[in-house]
């Protein structure tokens, strides 16, 4: 969120999901519905993909330009190793 208020950006939400296992990574999901100009809105999907970790944007929907301003409205997904566990050994 940071990221997008350093770019000039209102978030009108920022709501994580429930995580989603994979067979060896989860997925986190956080939903986003940001307002600014078309150009502040790419400089911020720009720093989300300089970020230390890896975030991919998906399922952009963009609508409603008024005032200079357009909506946005989108997922950012980063991820997480997940370590099996070993299974109990027997005594």
């Amino acid at each position: 969120s940071q990221s997008g208020q350093d770019t000039g950006l209102e978030f009108i939400l920022f709501q994580p999901q429930k995580e989603v296992n994979k067979e060896f990574y989860g997925e986190i999901p956080v939903s986003l519905h940001l307002k600014g100009n078309f150009h502040n809105t790419v400089m911020f999907i720009d720093k989300v993909t300089g970020l230390n970790r890896i975030v991919n944007i998906r399922d952009i929907k963009i609508s409603g330009y008024k005032e200079g301003k357009i909506s946005t409205k989108c997922t950012a997904v980063t991820y997480k190793f997940i370590e099996k566990k070993e299974p109990a050994k027997k005594k």
